[in-house]
């Protein structure tokens, strides 16, 4: 009871002696009471020292010190009772995984060693009788190799972050297109041309839907309507490149990184996010949130990748012509009552293979841009019924557009209003009689295209 006694006592002081001035702390472990006297004569003056007779009372040390990773060095003599070393060091892995563990042995024992060495992670051994200055030596390294190690782990620590933060900056699929011979080519400030195809999507009536949230209610609403918007998107390689308050842009980047294939993800992707709006508004956490509805549009073209900004906050975005357009798609989705208007030109890349339910829904010009542009609608994430008759009627759109090209506004209204009887309620259509109608009494140019210039606000 006494030997107990003393033993805990012993144990007490050591833990004490981790909280004097000296920086680090070496445990020595040998069953021998003279080496450790010796050993700890020779390190007294420079560390810490804790004390253990055997491998199983040492690690009754290791665990009192392991959450705080209080030791870091730990010299152990190989041969002893109850434990030997190499086992002792490999039961110690998990508990202080970055302490530097030296091994102290006779002459005789090395051979059997070998094996052990590598599975207790041990530094180094050194064979008896020890040298002073040989030892000594030995243990400074020990402690600048704990340093190097606990600084590197500190750094590359610190780099996660960084990389974290930077990659929320630039997500990794617009480095990838913009340095694709790697993360270490890339630049502030750098910028090129590429071809890719943009989806831009709001939810509507906002404002509405958040007069009476408090901020907090407000962001959280946002942040939960973004999250359920990410995973559609990444499922089909695309990423959120901007917020922009009610509304987000979106860009692909598929493996293959054929333009096919991203226009193809990107329309997959707004059906997917279409239906998750419909699952978000039929199983809202709270019943008395409001239901939304989203816009979307989607465009295809050359654009200027980059990043932009001051020399002290920069971003990357893509700006172009081509951005304009997939934003100016999304706000007639609110005049032609749509959910997917989809551009022409992202319609051509995937002409070969066009599995979507779609119609040609119009030839519009649009605000600041001079270039026509033939329109389609996606209707896939609409109801059954309704993607019927929009079936029925989409070759009646074609006919009536086709005779309003020529000026034919009689045979145009004519299709349109076939097509509207039925459908009644297709507001699409009643967009396009009402166009007939005002076309029929301006006067139009001779080579006038056929395309009709509409609001997208």
């Amino acid at each position: 009871m006494a030997i107990f006694s003393k033993a805990r006592l012993l144990q007490a002081q050591q833990l004490q002696s981790i909280e004097s001035q000296k920086e680090h702390t070496i445990l020595i472990v040998d069953d021998e009471a003279t080496n450790r006297q010796m050993l700890r004569e020779m390190l007294s003056s420079e560390y810490n020292i804790l004390e253990a007779g055997d491998g199983v009372e040492a690690l009754d040390l290791v665990r009192q010190h392991c959450s705080n990773q209080g030791i870091q060095v730990i010299v152990s003599d190989q041969r002893m009772p109850r434990m030997q070393g190499t086992e002792f060091f490999e039961h110690t892995l998990s508990l202080m995984p970055n302490a530097i563990r030296i091994i102290l042995t006779a002459f005789t024992d090395i051979d059997g060693l070998i094996d052990s060495i590598n599975k207790g992670r041990i530094y180094k051994f050194l064979v008896k009788p020890v040298v002073r200055q040989d030892f000594l030596l030995m243990i400074r390294q020990a402690v600048e190799e704990y340093e190097q190690t606990r600084e590197n782990v500190q750094l590359l620590k610190e780099l996660k972050i960084k990389v974290n933060v930077f990659e929320r900056l630039v997500p990794e699929p617009f480095l990838k297109r913009l340095a694709p011979e790697g993360f270490e080519t890339f630049e502030f400030g750098t910028g090129k041309s590429d071809f890719m195809t943009i989806l831009w999507a709001s939810i509507r009536e906002l404002h509405g839907l958040t007069q009476s949230m408090k901020p907090q209610e407000l962001y959280k609403f946002i942040n939960r309507y973004l999250d359920l918007m990410s995973q559609p998107l990444h499922e089909h390689h695309g990423f959120i490149n901007k917020f922009m308050d009610n509304a987000f842009m979106a860009l692909f980047h598929h493996p293959q990184n054929t333009e096919a294939q991203e226009a193809y993800d990107a329309i997959n992707a707004a059906l997917a996010l279409q239906q998750t709006v419909n699952e978000y508004n039929r199983h809202r956490p709270n019943p008395n949130d409001p239901s939304i509805s989203m816009g979307i549009g989607i465009h295809s073209g050359t654009v200027a990748i980059g990043t932009a900004g001051s020399s002290d906050r920069m971003d990357s975005t893509v700006v172009g012509e081509n951005v304009a357009m997939s934003v100016r798609l999304e706000g007639l989705t609110k005049y032609y009552d749509a959910s997917i208007l989809v551009s022409q030109d992202t319609i051509r890349l995937i002409q070969s293979h066009v599995p979507f339910k779609m119609r040609v829904l119009d030839w519009v010009k649009v605000s600041g841009i001079t270039r026509p542009m033939k329109l389609y609608e996606v209707y896939e994430c609409d109801p059954v019924e309704i993607q019927s008759l929009k079936d029925k009627t989409k070759s009646l759109i074609v006919e009536g557009l086709e005779k309003r090209r020529k000026k034919n506004w009689e045979g145009a209204t004519a299709c349109f209003q076939a097509a509207q009887k039925k459908n009644p309620n297709d507001v699409a259509i009643q967009r396009l009689i009402q166009q007939c109608q005002d076309l029929s009494n301006t006067r139009l140019p001779d080579d006038w295209d056929g395309a009709v210039t509409v609001c997208y606000q």
